[in-house]
């Protein structure tokens, strides 16, 4: 008798666990099969949101036209926030130029939303080679700004998908090209 309570007891419990498993979708059951780094990724997905708005490039917006190697002077207002799946996940907020990080303007844990809200100001140098480049920002979940710019510069690890919120471009001869991001 008390052989089958406990069999019945676990089939309970493994019914239940599938429920929950699968109509609750802010929770997530490792098996041990899975790629973890995988299942991490979209477990941060889930949990982790950022905006930006307001980018001034030296004071004149969204796209800058400048020489190579100059200094640029960059404002904008940022928001981030948990979803309720994880209202104290730390997070990070790393910014580059296309695929080469450049700063971590954000370490701690934002909390739900409206979660923290800033202002990033700083400057940069912008490459030397003539061209166009995308000023990017991006989410990770790390424990540290130096590995969130590391995930950022390969791509892995990231909460949310890089989004392009400004254009630089490097003339070599003078010519000036206007390219604005709506």
């Amino acid at each position: 008798m008390q052989r089958r309570i406990v069999i019945e007891a676990t089939v309970i419990l493994v019914l239940v666990l599938y429920v929950i498993a699968h109509e609750n979708k802010n929770h997530q059951f490792f098996t041990g099969k899975e790629n973890e780094s995988e299942s991490r990724k979209v477990e941060e997905e889930r949990h982790f949101q950022i905006t930006a708005s307001n980018v001034s490039m030296n004071g004149e917006g969204n796209a800058i036209t400048v020489s190579p190697n100059s200094t640029i002077a960059i404002v904008f207002d940022f928001q981030l926030w948990n979803r309720d799946g994880c209202p104290s996940c730390r997070g990070q907020v790393v910014v580059g130029i296309d695929d080469t990080a450049f700063i971590c303007i954000y370490n701690g844990i934002p909390g739900v939303y409206p979660g923290h809200r800033g202002t990033a100001t700083f400057s940069m140098t912008v490459p030397s080679a003539p061209g166009t480049y995308d000023l990017i920002y991006c989410g990770t979940t790390q424990y540290t700004c130096d590995k969130a710019k590391e995930m950022y510069s390969t791509n892995k690890g990231i909460a949310q998908e890089k989004q392009v919120i400004g254009t630089i471009t490097v003339t070599g001869n003078g010519t000036i090209i206007v390219r604005s991001i709506q």
